[in-house]
């Protein structure tokens, strides 16, 4: 499977990019790469399906977040159309932006019936753009205080309730800066104190000369980011805690045995608990052994099998209580430990994963004999 996930990032993902990054696909054409890429992520075809082991919106999200780094075809699409967006606003210079602001930001523009596909893209993308994207404070700042982006957090209209005091709404960011700094007494809304924090801790400089402009929020130098804006173009919450495996990636071993790991880290390994818990029934124990059933500690750790293995491993003696702990913790602590096999040359991580690797091969050898 490993082998399929490079393919679909490298192949299937990248062919309809070059469109991509010019207009945006129908939806059955978005959904249909989507249905080529899963099935051959899973091995399935029109004659033959295979059971899905995890849904795509998990497979779709980077590494760093549980998944296999493989974009969503949409996501991927707006994504890109944001990036057109971000370079027509923030071009003065190119000829295309120039001829599109020309055409469609003019007076005459609303008699348009038809716009070019470049345009509707432009038109897709915008949402996405102001979504991750926030005006810098300038020089003498035209920015509405209330409406506009400016802060991190979104609009200060939307982040608070009520109506504001005659002739507040039209109030400018720069009314209420004086000598470098923020002056919020002169309104009369009382604001909460993340609002306050947020308000204070926007930097404004003294002799800033330039005006008004955008700058990407999750980027460093203010230019757009494509991964949040992938992610963005997905719906992912960005507050959640990134995935707790992202550690297997930077492991020194087998493309293949990664990916196992991370079947591992998703409990999505097609052992027959696993299967049993998805409704497929009757499918009975442990070949091996008639004690319980067969969930995927068993195989690798619990069964008088894999019991027998670790004993008879070299196992190091500081890690010799891992062996009670929880699963997960247990492949951890044993996956990136540095230490030598007891009285060997070698490096423990790679036996260890070696031998889980192998335990599952022993596993389908007996279940498919």
């Amino acid at each position: 499977m490993a082998g399929r996930v490079v393919i679909a990032q490298f192949v299937l993902s990248a062919i309809p990019a070059y469109v991509m990054q010019g207009c945006m696909l129908p939806t059955r054409i978005l959904n249909n790469l989507d249905k080529v890429s899963r099935n051959f992520l899973w091995g399935s075809t029109e004659d033959h399906k295979k059971l899905h082991m995890v849904g795509w919106g998990k497979v779709t999200k980077p590494k760093h977040r549980g998944g296999l780094g493989i974009q969503e075809a949409r996501g991927r699409n707006l994504s890109l159309a944001a990036k057109l967006c971000w370079r027509m606003e923030n071009s003065k210079n190119g000829g295309w932006a120039d001829v599109l602001r020309k055409k469609y930001l003019t007076g005459h523009a609303r008699k348009l019936k038809a716009h070019t596909r470049a345009w509707n893209a432009v038109r897709s993308g915008r949402g996405l753009c102001e979504k991750g994207s926030k005006w810098i404070v300038g020089c003498n700042s035209s920015l509405s205080f209330w409406n506009d982006k400016w802060l991190n957090i979104g609009t200060i209209r939307s982040l608070i309730e009520g109506p504001l005091n005659l002739g507040e709404s039209e109030v400018c960011v720069r009314e209420v800066i004086r000598d470098a700094g923020w002056v919020l007494d002169n309104l009369s809304f009382v604001f909460p104190d993340h609002i306050l924090k947020a308000v204070r801790a926007t930097p404004l400089r003294h002799h800033f000369v330039r005006e008004d402009h955008r700058s990407w929020i999750s980027s460093l130098n203010g230019e757009f980011d494509s991964s949040n804006a992938y992610l963005l173009a997905i719906n992912e919450n960005l507050e959640t805690p990134e995935f707790h495996g992202k550690w297997i990636w930077k492991l020194q071993t087998l493309p293949k045995i990664k990916m196992f790991l991370w079947k591992c880290l998703h409990s999505i390994l097609p052992m027959r608990a696993v299967l049993t818990h998805r409704g497929i029934s009757g499918l009975g124990g442990c070949d091996s052994c008639t004690e319980g059933e067969e969930s995927i500690s068993h195989v690798l750790r619990d069964c008088p099998t894999a019991k027998k293995f670790w004993e008879e491993a070299f196992c190091p003696v500081s890690l010799k209580q891992s062996f009670s702990d929880d699963l997960l913790v247990w492949i951890k602590k044993n996956a990136l430990d540095p230490s030598k096999g007891l009285g060997k040359d070698y490096d423990w991580s790679h036996f260890f994963l070696l031998g889980l690797w192998n335990l599952r091969l022993q596993r389908n050898r007996k279940a498919f004999e």
